[in-house]
C-alpha cells in the first residue's frame, strides 16, 4: 500500500513538473545549461587523459595504433609507452622539459579513438602526431573526433603546462595526392576538425604550399622512407594576416619540426639519438635550400577547392 501511494505521488509530481520545466527552457539561458548538461552527461563518448603507462586502456588504444595505422607511419607501440613513462618523470623533475599528451575516448568501455600530441615549451608549440578513430557504429560519423578535439582545446585553455602554447603543427596526407574519394574526402575532414580546434584557441590553420616531407622515423629500418606529407601551422595570424609570402614561418616550423620534435625521445640510447639528430639537423638543411623563395599557405577552403579539381591533382601528383 504504501509504495502504491509513493507511486501515485510521484506519478502527480511528474505531471505538474513536466509543464514547469517545459516553460523554464523558454528562458534561453536556462535553455542553454540544460543543453551543456545533457551534452555533457549523456555524451555516448568519454574522454579521458592517459596519464599512467600501466593503464589498460592504453594497451587497447595501441592496438587501435596498430590497426589503423601503416606499419611505415608509425613508430614503435612500445615508444609510445616509453614516452608517457618518461614523462611522468620529466614532469617531477623538470618542469620546462616537453611533455606528452594522450587522449583517450572510449564507447561502451571500449576504446574508439585518441590523439596524442607532444608540446614544447622552449618553441611555446605543439605538434600534434596521431589522430586516430575506429569506426563507431550508433553514433554520428564525426562523434569521436568532435569530443577528442574538445577535451585537447579544454586542455590546452585550463592546463598549467600548456597555457604558454601559442600554436601548433600537423602533418597529414595530403588530399590533393590521393586517387581515392573516400581518402581525399577523409583528409579534408581530418584537417577541418584541426581548423575547428585551432580557432577554439584564437589560431588559423594554413596549410604551408611546399614539397614537405617527414623524416625517416627509423635510420635502421631499411624500408623507412622520407614520406612527402602536408604540414600545416595554427598560430595567432592577426600581425600576418596581409603577408603574401610565408618562407620565414616555413622555415621556422621546418627548425622546429626537424631539430626540436622528431630527434626528441628517439632512442633510450645515447648514441643512436645523436645519430638520428645529425641525420635530421643535415635533412632540415636540405629542405630550407629546397624552398621556394615564396612560400604560399593555403586555408582549407582553398585545399578542398584544390582537391574538387581534377586537373590540380593530376598536377600536384607530377610534381608540377
Amino acid at each position: 500500500m504504501a509504495i502504491s501511494v509513493w507511486l501515485k505521488g510521484l506519478g502527480t509530481t511528474f505531471h505538474f513538473a513536466g509543464p514547469l520545466f517545459g516553460l523554464l527552457r523558454k528562458i534561453p539561458l536556462v535553455d542553454d545549461t540544460v543543453d551543456h548538461l545533457q551534452r555533457t552527461l549523456f555524451n555516448p563518448v568519454v574522454v579521458k587523459l592517459i596519464r599512467n603507462a600501466s593503464d589498460p586502456d592504453l594497451d587497447d588504444a595501441l592496438k587501435l595504433y596498430a590497426k589503423r595505422i601503416p606499419d611505415d607511419q608509425r613508430f614503435d607501440g612500445a615508444d609510445i609507452i616509453r614516452w608517457i613513462r618518461e614523462d611522468q618523470i620529466s614532469r617531477r623533475n623538470s618542469p620546462n622539459a616537453p611533455t606528452d599528451w594522450f587522449v583517450l575516448a572510449k564507447m561502451k568501455r571500449k576504446v574508439c579513438g585518441f590523439i596524442l600530441f607532444h608540446y614544447y615549451p622552449s618553441a611555446q608549440h605543439a605538434l600534434f602526431a596521431y589522430m586516430v578513430v575506429a569506426n563507431t557504429p550508433g553514433i554520428p560519423f564525426d562523434a569521436v573526433s568532435r569530443s577528442l578535439t574538445a577535451e585537447v582545446s579544454r586542455l590546452l585553455k585550463k592546463r598549467r603546462e600548456l597555457r604558454g602554447c601559442d600554436g601548433f603543427v600537423i602533418e597529414v596526407e595530403d588530399p590533393r595526392r590521393e586517387n581515392i574519394k573516400s581518402k581525399r574526402t577523409e583528409g579534408l575532414a581530418r584537417i577541418r576538425r584541426f581548423c575547428t580546434l585551432a580557432e577554439m584557441q584564437g589560431f588559423s590553420l594554413r596549410a604551408f604550399d611546399i614539397n614537405y616531407k617527414q623524416p625517416r622515423l627509423s635510420l635502421e629500418d631499411l624500408n623507412s622512407i622520407e614520406r612527402p606529407l602536408l604540414l600545416l601551422s595554427a598560430r595567432n595570424r592577426q600581425s600576418t594576416c596581409n603577408e603574401e609570402n610565408h618562407f620565414e614561418e616555413a622555415k621556422e616550423m621546418l627548425s622546429f619540426v626537424y631539430k626540436k620534435v622528431y630527434p626528441e625521445g628517439y632512442s633510450p640510447d645515447f648514441a643512436e639519438n645523436k645519430a638520428y639528430r645529425d641525420y635530421c639537423e643535415s635533412f632540415l638543411e636540405t629542405e630550407i635550400a629546397s624552398l621556394p623563395s615564396c612560400v604560399r599557405s593555403l586555408s582549407a577552403a582553398q585545399l578542398a577547392a584544390m582537391v574538387g579539381n581534377k586537373k590540380h591533382r593530376a598536377g600536384i601528383n607530377r610534381g608540377e
